[in-house]
C-alpha cells in the first residue's frame, strides 16, 4: 500500500497468477502468494523450536554409554540455575495462571498454575538442599514434587479441549483453596523427608529404590502426554502459547527421564538432564512472552484459541447459507459484515462492487463512517486509495501501522482514525475483479494472520455468490434471446417431453404451418402429428 511503485501491476501478475498479498508496515512489503487459510507461522525461530528434543535425547544416550567419570559440582552453582531457570518462570506462570483464571474463571488455565507453582517450589527447595550438602533431601523433594507438577499439568492439557462456559462467583476462594493446597502439600513432603517417612531416594554408588524410579517415570510420562495433547490443540488452535509451553513440557521430560539412567551427581549426563530441564524452563518463559506478542495483554487461555476458532467456523456457516438463500447477494452484504466487523474487533468495513459501464468503483455496503462521508465516496476510481489499488492489481493489501507509516494511498483511512486495514479482491472467474472488501480497526496497529484468513474466506464467499448471480442473469438473458428467436422464427419448433407425452413448447408458426390453434395442436399425440 505504501506507494504506487511497490504495487503489482495486472499485467505483472499474468491472468493465470494467483493473487498476491502486499503488505506496507513500516517500508516493509511481504508478498505470499498462496495466503488462503493461513494460519499463524511461528517464524522460522518457532518453526525450529522442536530441535533441541532431538539433541537432548542424543546426547543423554551417548553420555549413558560412554564411559565419563569426570564429575563437577558447586554449592551455588546448582541453586542459582534452580531458582533461575524453574523457579522464577514457574511462579511468574502462577501468577499470571492465577490473574487469568480470576478473569476467565478457566479449570485449566487453574490446573496449569497448580503445576507451575509446585515445580517452582520445589525446585527452589532442592537448590537449597544441595547447597547445604543435603544430596537425598534435595533429589527426594524435587521427585516427588515434580511428580505433583506433572499430574497437574495433565489435568490441565487434558481440559484444553473443554470449554468452561460457567462463571462462578466464588473464583478467589476456589484459586486460593488449590494454591494452599499445592504449598500444604509440599510442606507435608517436606515434613515427611524430615520424619523418615519416605525411602532414602539417593545413595551415591547405589542404585535408586523403585519408588524413586517410579516417581521419575510416571512424571516424565506425564509431561510428555501432556506435551502431546497440547501439540494436538496446536494443530487446531496454531495458539503460540500452546506451541512453545508443549515443547518445553517436552524438554521437561527429556531432562527427567534421563535422571532414570544411572549416573552421578555432577557428572555430564547429570548436567545434560538438568540443562535439558532449564531450556524446558526458557521454552516456557517463551510461552509467557508470546502471550502478550500474540493478543496485546498478558492473557494467558488455552481454549480462547479453540473458542474463537469454533466461533469462526459458525460464523462462515451462517455468512455461506445466508449468501445462498439470498437472491440478491450484493443486499445481504452489509448484515453480514457488521458481525464479521463485530468478531475481528474492527471499526470500519467498506465492500465495493465495479461498474463496468462506469469503468469505477461503485460503495455498495460500508459501516463505521458517517452518511455524508459515504455519499462522498460512493464512487471510487481505479488505482485510488487503498479499494481503488486492489481492485486495479487484483490483490490483497494489508497496511499496519498506518499512523507512523502514512503513505498517499492510506490517507483516507487514516482520516477516520484507523491504524489497520486491511482490502480484499472480490475475484471471479478467471481471476476476475468483481469488487473489493475491506476491514478497518482503530485499537490495535496489525492484524492476526487468522483474522486475515477469516477476512479473505468471507470475500471468497461474497465473490462466489455475486458471481453465481452474474452467471444466472447471463443465463436468463441467454434463454430469453433464444426464445425470442423462436417466437419470431417462420419455421415450427417444439419441444416434447416424452415421459409425460406432453408439449413444452410450440413455437406461434406452427398455427401458421397447421392451421391449428396452439391448444388444438398441444392435445395431438405424436402419431397424428
Amino acid at each position: 500500500m505504501a506507494d504506487s511503485k511497490r504495487l503489482r501491476s495486472s499485467e505483472e501478475r499474468g491472468k493465470n497468477t494467483p493473487p498476491k498479498t502486499e503488505v506496507a508496515n513500516n517500508n516493509r512489503i511481504l508478498q505470499n502468494p498462496s495466503y488462503a487459510g493461513q494460519r499463524d507461522d511461528p517464524g522460522l525461530l518457532g518453526r525450529s523450536a522442536w530441535l533441541p528434543l532431538p539433541f537432548f535425547v542424543f546426547a543423554i544416550l551417548l553420555l549413558a554409554v560412554l564411559p565419563v567419570k569426570a564429575t563437577f559440582n558447586h554449592h551455588i552453582l546448582l541453586p542459582a540455575l534452580n531458582i533461575l531457570f524453574l523457579t522464577v518462570i514457574s511462579f511468574f506462570i502462577t501468577f499470571f495462571a492465577a490473574y487469568n483464571y480470576l478473569v476467565r474463571r478457566s479449570r485449566v488455565i487453574l490446573f496449569l498454575g497448580c503445576g507451575s507453582l509446585a515445580s517452582g517450589i520445589v525446585a527452589a527447595l532442592a537448590g537449597i538442599a544441595v547447597a547445604r550438602g543435603a544430596q537425598n533431601w534435595a533429589i527426594t523433594i524435587f521427585n516427588t514434587g515434580i511428580f505433583l507438577a506433572a499430574f497437574f499439568h495433565v489435568l490441565s492439557a487434558a481440559g484444553s479441549f473443554t470449554r468452561d462456559d460457567e462463571r462462578s462467583r466464588y473464583g478467589w476462594v476456589v484459586l486460593a483453596a488449590l494454591y494452599l493446597s499445592v504449598i500444604a502439600a509440599v510442606v507435608l513432603l517436606c515434613m515427611a523427608i524430615d520424619d523418615g517417612l519416605l525411602p532414602v531416594f539417593y545413595i551415591e554408588g547405589r542404585p535408586s529404590p523403585v519408588l524413586r524410579l517410579a516417581l521419575l517415570l510416571s512424571a516424565a510420562a506425564m509431561f510428555a502426554f501432556s506435551g502431546v495433547l497440547l501439540r494436538i490443540n496446536y494443530g487446531r488452535t496454531r495458539s503460540a502459547f500452546v506451541h512453545w509451553y508443549s515443547l518445553g513440557l517436552g524438554l521437561l521430560a527429556v531432562g527427567i527421564a534421563g535422571v532414570l539412567l544411572p549416573q552421578e551427581l555432577g557428572s555430564p549426563l547429570n548436567w545434560t538432564c538438568r540443562f535439558a530441564q532449564y531450556m524446558g524452563g526458557i521454552y516456557m518463559f517463551a510461552a509467557l512472552i508470546s502471550v502478550n506478542r500474540e493478543s496485546g495483554r498478558w492473557d494467558i487461555s488455552l481454549e480462547r484459541s479453540l473458542r474463537r476458532v469454533e466461533e469462526r467456523f459458525v460464523l462462515l456457516a451462517e455468512t455461506a447459507g445466508e449468501l445462498l438463500r439470498a437472491r440478491e447477494p450484493q443486499k445481504v452484504v452489509d448484515g453480514l459484515c457488521r458481525k464479521v466487523m463485530d468478531h475481528l474487533d474492527c471499526h470500519v468495513f467498506f465492500n465495493f462492487l465495479v461498474d463496468e459501464k462506469e469503468g469505477k468503483l461503485q460503495l455498495n455496503a460500508c459501516a463505521g463512517i458517517p452518511e455524508d462521508e459515504a455519499r462522498r465516496i460512493e464512487w471510487l476510481d481505479y488505482g485510488a486509495a487503498v479499494c481503488g489499488c486492489a481492485a486495479r492489481d487484483g490483490c490483497r493489501i494489508v497496511a499496519e501501522r498506518i499512523p507512523s507509516a502514512p503513505g498517499p494511498r492510506t490517507g483516507l483511512v487514516r482520516s477516520y482514525g484507523i491504524k489497520a486495514y486491511a482490502c480484499h479482491p472480490l475475484l471471479g472467474k478467471d481471476g476476475k475483479v468483481l469488487g473489493t472488501l475491506s476491514f478497518g480497526t482503530k485499537n490495535r496497529e496489525t492484524f492476526r494472520a487468522d483474522d486475515l484468513s477469516l477476512m479473505k474466506a468471507v470475500a471468497d464467499q461474497i465473490a462466489a455468490a455475486i458471481a453465481r448471480l452474474r452467471d444466472e442473469e447471463a443465463l436468463r438473458e441467454v434463454k430469453e434471446r433464444f426464445q425470442n428467436v423462436l417466437d419470431n422464427s417462420l419455421d415450427a419448433a417444439y419441444r416434447r417431453d416424452l415421459r409425460t407425452d406432453t408439449y413444452d413448447y410450440l413455437s406461434p408458426a406452427i398455427e401458421q404451418i397447421t392451421g391449428y390453434g396452439i391448444e388444438e395442436f398441444s392435445g395431438f399425440d405424436v402419431n397424428t402429428v
